[in-house]
């Protein structure tokens, strides 16, 4: 898919092409959430309203942090990029994973941090990797909001969302 550092490069793969093609190769089967995926997942002024009913340092200070990205989108929405990564581990049944060949554009001068997904039903290489491919973004959204306003204090049950 498209990029947000190049035109074909995500920031996280771009600023150490190295250390994810070795990632990759590990063996350890990582998941990998792409731009395609966290678009799905936007937060717009009505997250924001929820984040405030409930005023807590952490949903405050997401609160704000929404404002100014919401307002310097042309959508006026935030792609929840991070939140999403995190959500794959803890709700994996909220993305469509699919186990499929990553490899990372180390040497191309337009291509350099490139993920290159081999969509071939029987490619040359066994997967490597779990690729998200689609959300459910209403639960997703609000399972983020909901961490935000009742983040995790030291002393409480931190598994309440976790099925």
């Amino acid at each position: 898919g498209l990029g947000n550092v190049t035109a074909v490069a995500e920031f996280n793969i771009w600023a150490d092409p190295e250390a994810a093609a070795i990632v990759f190769e590990a063996g350890s089967m990582p998941t990998l959430i792409p731009l395609n995926l966290t678009h799905q997942v936007m937060a717009d002024r009505d997250a924001i309203d929820q984040l405030l009913t409930s005023p807590t340092p952490t949903s405050a200070l997401v609160a704000d942090l929404l404002g100014h990205t919401i307002g310097i989108n042309v959508d006026g929405n935030a792609a929840m990029h991070d939140p999403c990564a995190v959500l794959a581990v803890t709700h994996p049944s909220l993305f469509g994973l699919r186990p499929r060949r990553v490899d990372v554009e180390l040497t191309g001068s337009h291509t350099r941090g490139m993920t290159v997904i081999d969509e071939r039903r029987f490619g040359s290489s066994p997967p490597n990797a779990l690729v998200g491919y689609d959300a459910d973004p209403v639960p997703a959204l609000e399972l983020i909001v909901d961490a935000c306003r009742e983040p995790f204090r030291p002393g409480t049950n931190a598994t309440k969302n976790v099925p």
